[in-house]
């Protein structure tokens, strides 16, 4: 699960950091379009999210399973 753990926190890392740095060019990535229909500041919150979700379930996919066991 630690592989997938960080897999998927990569992704959305990757996702988040794209559509905010493309966002500030002006491009849009195309399955990503849904998210700019909310109200300003939630598409952009939304892209954070990603953002530091992603740096978030990379960390936690990467602690050592003795630290959380009782």
């Amino acid at each position: 699960m630690k592989k997938y753990g960080s897999l998927i926190g990569f992704v959305f890392l990757t996702l988040g950091f794209l559509s905010l740095l493309l966002g500030l060019l002006g491009i849009q990535l195309r399955f990503l379009t849904w998210i700019d229909n909310f109200p300003a500041p939630w598409g952009f919150v939304f892209k954070l999210f990603l953002l530091f979700g992603g740096v978030v379930i990379m960390y936690i996919s990467k602690l050592q399973p003795e630290i959380y066991e009782d």
